[in-house]
């Protein structure tokens, strides 16, 4: 059982992380002249080449009308185009115009320039440690769900079987 230091000392590093995220995702997003939410959006669909919208929301832990807007607003941006699925017409299959891929190339190049330098302050021989801690945490989270959700399946509440 990890003891509660190690969890409060944790918790604080997370919340500088969160800091240093939102300070910078706030940046980013405004330089690149997208919302937070269609810059993740644009980094999904940049990922796969293409998307159908329902398989992006999922992935994206998005409802599928949000997500719609924020599509909406990257089409009228001419940074993604939506088609009919040839497979099935009652869904949208969307992908990167060429706008939308140079966008995703000046995140991508922005978002690396600042972990190597971030990198070029951790010790080599840590990278593979940062690497794999930051994957394990990433798989933990995925698995256990969001704190605090507002969807009736909260992890953070107390567990009414002894659970916690």
């Amino acid at each position: 059982m990890t003891d509660e230091r190690t969890i409060s000392d944790f918790r604080k590093n997370i919340r500088r992380l969160e800091q240093f995220f939102a300070a910078a995702l706030g940046n980013d997003s405004s330089c690149c002249g997208v919302t937070l939410a269609q810059y993740h959006t644009l980094l999904a669909i940049g990922e796969r080449g293409s998307a159908m919208v329902t398989s992006l929301a999922r992935d994206l832990g998005l409802d599928k009308s949000t997500l719609s807007r924020t599509i909406e607003a990257l089409v009228h941006g001419g940074l993604v185009r939506r088609e009919v699925n040839p497979r099935n017409r009652r869904s949208a299959v969307v992908a990167l115009t060429h706008a939308g891929m140079q966008t995703v190339e000046l995140i991508n190049d922005r978002w690396n320039r600042y972990f190597r330098s971030i990198f070029s302050l951790i010790p080599e021989d840590s990278h593979l440690s940062v690497t794999t801690g930051v994957d394990l945490l990433v798989q933990a989270m995925a698995k256990i769900g969001v704190c605090c959700a507002n969807d009736g399946d909260d992890p953070c509440e107390e567990q009414t079987d002894g659970k916690s």
